[in-house]
């Protein structure tokens, strides 16, 4: 095309497209891509190649993403432990979690929840 960008096909782009925007975020953040796959009719590593031509970010990067903001949003709001965060977040097993938290935030997650917690003290409830 013009911009250079490869585009996919536009059925099954549509219907990725659809897909994703109706999910739910809690579905998203536990599907796997050859579950989605199966949805739209084609291979995992077609698909792999579809989501990252059409969202500009790999679906396991995308899936991350969503992951770890619903993990940040448990740790900063409750006081659930971090086990039940990770699960809560999509994530099957406590040190894949832990192990991707501090990788892509820089600290683990009991860290991340008191640095948040001594930067942004608890309101009073009235």
């Amino acid at each position: 095309n013009v911009t250079g960008v490869q585009t996919c096909a536009l059925p099954i782009c549509d219907r990725l497209r659809s897909l994703i925007q109706e999910m739910p975020t809690s579905e998203f953040r536990s599907v796997n891509i050859s579950d989605l796959a199966k949805r739209l009719n084609c291979s995992p590593r077609h698909l792999s190649r579809l989501f990252r031509a059409e969202f500009s970010t790999s679906f396991r990067q995308k899936q991350t993403e969503i992951r770890l903001a619903r993990a940040k949003q448990l740790l900063a709001s409750t006081n659930t432990k971090v086990l039940d965060v990770a699960l809560e977040s999509g994530y099957q097993s406590h040190s894949l979690f832990n192990l991707v938290f501090k990788r892509e935030v820089g600290l683990s997650p009991g860290q991340w929840r008191e640095d948040y917690r001594k930067t942004r003290p608890q309101r009073p409830n009235p």
